[in-house]
């Protein structure tokens, strides 16, 4: 998102939900993944990813190395971590309920997270009238 910002690029309009946490992200510069809570399986894990294994991104399908950082759930690659996200668990309109991401890499404070974790939370309660569930 920062780089994007920096290079003077445009911010993607996807839908208010994705302005609300991209605006905390901008704002605090820390890197946060949404997942759609209804497309995922089971637990997710951080882990580095399989050689071969394909991941799925908005920008098409990406075959990993076994070197990058993924975040999973029992089924598939879901981000490949802190910077992208999976076209199956994105958000779209229909979604309902979604479990955040707040990347924390070398460098980034834990209260830089929290901050943008309560950012996040203000931003979408305000602009879609969300509801947090659990933190």
């Amino acid at each position: 998102m920062l780089r994007r910002i920096l290079l003077g690029r445009d911010l993607p309009g996807i839908n208010t939900l994705v302005d609300a946490y991209n605006l905390a992200s901008a704002e605090t510069g820390v890197a946060i993944s949404a997942l759609d809570r209804e497309k995922l399986t089971g637990n997710l894990v951080l882990r580095y990813s399989k050689p071969g294994e394909i991941f799925e991104g908005m920008n098409g399908k990406l075959e990993l190395s076994g070197r990058e950082p993924v975040v999973s759930d029992d089924e598939k690659v879901v981000a490949i971590y802190p910077y992208r996200d999976s076209e199956q668990t994105k958000i779209t309109e229909k979604t309902r309920e979604v479990v955040f991401l707040f990347c924390g890499v070398p460098g980034v404070e834990t209260a830089n997270l929290l901050a943008a974790a309560e950012k996040t939370i203000t931003y979408v309660r305000r602009f879609c009238g969300g509801e947090e569930v659990q933190q």
